[in-house]
């Protein structure tokens, strides 16, 4: 009589405890989804600044010689330097070297959360932007299990923005 008692509350323990982990395993998956999530955003904001970064270092003492409206590359030269370029690709930005030698920036991914692909722009090259004054504007795109980020910013060369080397007069 008392081993029917004992199955009872077994059978009862274990409903309960499928009941509540029904309720508690969307919550689990979702915990792990929004980890995921935050992981793939941080690498992308760590990636983003060292982009930003790099570009700024380059393009903030250098003159812009290319002209307004291409928006695949950009060609800049500091001074007493020789002349380098940008170049977006659809899988990694290149700097490209005055031997023609390219020097990746970013790394190629598979578009995973643990490896988000790099894309050029909103719309596969179209990354670079350069107004009449010098100021350069860039956006690019990761991409990361189905979710896209955008990243856009802008430079303003100094030599190019308050042409260096010429004379200014105030009145």
């Amino acid at each position: 009589m008392r081993n029917g008692y004992m199955m009872v509350e077994w059978l009862v323990a274990i409903c309960l405890t499928a009941l509540l982990m029904t309720g508690i395993a969307p919550l689990i998956g979702g915990s792990i989804r929004a980890c995921g999530d935050m992981f793939a955003r941080l690498y992308c904001a760590r990636e983003s600044m060292q982009i930003a970064g790099v570009l700024d270092s380059y393009l903030d003492d250098a003159t812009v010689t290319e002209a307004p409206g291409n928006r695949q590359s950009v060609a800049f030269q500091k001074a007493n330097d020789l002349p380098q370029r940008w170049l977006a690709g659809t899988e990694q930005l290149y700097l490209v070297l005055s031997d023609g030698q390219r020097q990746p920036v970013t790394l190629p991914g598979k578009g995973t959360v643990t490896a988000p692909s790099w894309q050029a722009g909103e719309g596969g090259q179209a990354m670079f932007t350069v107004s009449e004054g010098g100021f350069v504007t860039y956006a690019y795109a990761w991409q990361y299990g189905g979710r896209t980020l955008t990243v856009r910013g802008g430079i303003c060369p100094l030599p190019t923005a308050y042409s260096i080397g010429s004379a200014y007069v105030y009145r």
